[in-house]
């Protein structure tokens, strides 16, 4: 079967398989995602720095690796946040004091993605210092006058705009989720891109994970502290998520018992007007803090259009069970939900 045309639109488990069956070539698939980039790169601004040189120089030596030495993420095109040093990229940790910066070798993550043959195709925008809550100029894909988030803006905008199917960010309070504080996530648009890049961080269950099926679930719905600033795009996502999973016989409650999975807002409402303030991280500090594993799922649409995620938690090291439990809950709530994913070539 020929590799489709949108070569960039396919989530990185995809393009895994047809790299793995001989119908794709890392360079070519390169080509597909640098013009998507480039297309695209005016608009979302979501990259601090990738250099089509670069990134084709690294697709064809991926291309030429022995069949029995190549690595679970082999040709997979992913970005990484411009605070995570990089032997053959500036690193500037969005800062102009460090304009030009250019490390000596690698951070961890980023060593562990080129070992595993993933294609560091550039560096993504960062708030400075990941601290400020104003800048970069980076835009919400699906808006260009709203945040794309905090301070791994470039991260997940460039996923949300399929210019990456991967990309990795941090935390210090909630710009994975809108991982002491300060801790390493990753952005993907698919369950299963998630359970790949978890895997390669050999992120290991502290317990047998189990499939759980849906109508065995339980599933606490817990407000926050918080929930006095919770917008209308928020209070509406809760509501019809709770509703969707009883229609799907889901054992749905207010927190009070074990459940299988924790419900809360990941941020106020949906993406707010204007570029210069990133947003507050209220819903996620507590979770953060507690080293509790989180995936949001953006499955619903706000009073303006614009992509709306609750957060999906599970206890400490529960990681892989979270994995296994979003799978099942994200189907229903992501087809269900209301929103519909675009796949933008212009701005509206």
């Amino acid at each position: 079967m020929p590799a489709p045309t949108k070569l960039w639109s396919l989530t990185a488990t995809e393009v895994l398989s047809l790299i793995k069956k001989d119908q794709l070539t890392v360079e070519d698939y390169a080509y597909a995602v640098l013009g998507r980039v480039e297309s695209r790169d005016s608009v979302v601004k979501a990259w601090q720095y990738f250099d089509p040189d670069v990134v084709l120089s690294q697709a064809r030596a991926l291309d030429r690796v022995p069949r029995d030495q190549r690595g679970p993420l082999r040709g997979v095109a992913i970005g990484v946040k411009d605070i995570m040093d990089t032997k053959d990229m500036p690193t500037e940790y969005g800062s102009p004091l460090y304009k030009g910066n250019r490390p000596n070798a690698d951070s961890s993550p980023v060593e562990i993605f080129r070992k595993s043959g993933a294609l560091i195709f550039g560096k993504t925008t960062t708030t400075e210092f990941t601290i400020l809550n104003s800048g970069p100029n980076t835009t919400n894909p699906h808006h260009a006058y709203r945040i794309p988030g905090g301070s791994s803006a470039g991260s997940a905008a460039a996923v949300a705009d399929f210019q990456v199917p991967l990309s990795c960010g941090t935390q210090t309070g909630g710009s994975v989720v809108s991982l002491e504080l300060d801790t390493f996530g990753y952005f993907a648009r698919s369950m299963e891109d998630l359970k790949l890049i978890t895997d390669v961080f050999n992120v290991t269950a502290d317990e047998p994970v189990k499939d759980i099926p849906l109508k065995e679930t339980k599933v606490g719905f817990l407000k926050t502290p918080f929930w006095p600033s919770a917008g209308l795009g928020t209070v509406v996502a809760m509501e019809k998520a709770a509703n969707i999973l009883w229609d799907h016989d889901v054992t749905v409650e207010e927190i009070a018992a074990k459940y299988s999975v924790l419900i809360t807002p990941s941020a106020a409402d949906e993406a707010p007007l204007g570029l210069g303030d990133m947003g507050d991280a209220d819903f996620n500090f507590v979770w953060t803090g507690a080293h509790m594993p989180v995936i949001n799922v953006p499955a619903f649409a706000g009073p303006n259009g614009m992509p709306m995620g609750l957060s999906l938690i599970a206890r400490r090291f529960g990681d892989q069970h979270l994995l296994s439990i979003a799978k099942v809950l994200s189907r229903p709530l992501m087809s269900e939900g209301g929103w519909q994913a675009t796949l933008f070539s212009t701005m509206n």
